[in-house]
């Protein structure tokens, strides 16, 4: 215990917030993971509702290609192709998650 805790205290304070929202992202796939598990003939949330929010989860992922692409600095330039390459990829973790 007294490691996790000295893990905890060497951790700076932007980590934490990042570890914190990510925790917060995960809410909703646990409540429709318990759902599943408690009340497997009446289900509270519909299953697609947890499907469609990880597809939206999946998009935002894929966005930050978007932003290297749109952002890049000007001592680092990608070819067209490239770029074309890294738009397409972005999409198809959305695609594919649907």
């Amino acid at each position: 215990m007294q490691k996790i805790i000295n893990i905890y205290h060497s951790i700076t304070y932007h980590a934490k917030k990042m570890i914190l929202i990510s925790f917060m992202g995960m809410i909703l796939f646990m409540i429709g993971l318990l759902d599943l598990w408690f009340n497997q003939d009446n289900f509270i949330f519909p299953i697609n509702f947890v499907k469609y929010y990880g597809v939206i989860i999946l998009t935002f992922l894929g966005s930050m290609y978007w932003g290297i692409i749109l952002n890049q600095n000007k001592t680092i330039t990608f070819s067209n192709q490239f770029k074309i390459l890294v738009i397409i990829w972005s999409i198809t973790s959305a695609l594919g998650g649907h």
